[in-house]
């Protein structure tokens, strides 16, 4: 006995699939290509949102309400909305200390680390060495220890390294706000 039917069910079964397993994967690509763009590209110094640049205002302005409107979709085109607005977000200000090259207490040129990050970065060159932490990060060695894994896959590139910490920071702050979300709401996901 031949059904009739199997083809249409077949059909249907693959852009059930399709939708709930292709999708959200793209949508995850499409987020991380749309910051690396971000990154790589650069974007004009005054939408950066480098520290001290008009740029700033912006993240505290208009960003709470285009995240507030991205939450409200769910599934696979949320994910892609505010997943690329989260990384955007976060790429913005990493790609103005890039091309400002600015100073700061902790970051000298826009790139290399001064101060308690310094001192985690020369740790983490010391571990890739063979050499053992100094005193500053004996105590805490979890992140200079991350950071040496992270900047021996990167080959010790410090825009690389960066790059990925940020998107780490980024992609678990977006899960996090979404966790909160279904919990508490969406004003609390958003500002959580």
């Amino acid at each position: 006995m031949v059904d009739s039917d199997l083809p249409t069910k077949l059909s249907v079964d693959l852009a059930a699939r399709f939708e709930s397993r292709i999708l959200p994967v793209l949508s995850i690509l499409f987020s991380i290509i749309v910051y690396a763009v971000v990154l790589f590209v650069g974007v004009p110094k005054e939408i950066s949102l480098a520290p001290g640049s008009q740029g700033s205002l912006l993240l505290f302005l208009v960003v709470p309400f285009l995240l507030l409107a991205a939450y409200h979709w769910l599934g696979w085109m949320g994910t892609l909305i505010g997943l690329t607005l989260t990384l955007v977000v976060f790429g913005l200000p990493l790609s103005g200390l890039w091309t400002s090259g600015i100073s700061t207490s902790a970051l000298i040129g826009g790139l290399l680390p001064f101060s308690d990050a310094g001192g985690y970065f020369d740790d983490a060159g010391r571990l890739l060495d063979g050499v053992l932490f100094s005193d500053f990060s004996a105590r805490r060695s979890m992140f200079a220890g991350m950071l040496a894994a992270v900047l021996g896959l990167t080959g010790r590139n410090l825009h690389l390294t960066s790059a990925i910490l940020v998107v780490v920071t980024a992609i678990s702050c977006y899960l996090a706000g979404r966790e909160v979300q279904l919990s508490h709401g969406t004003a609390a996901g958003v500002f959580s």
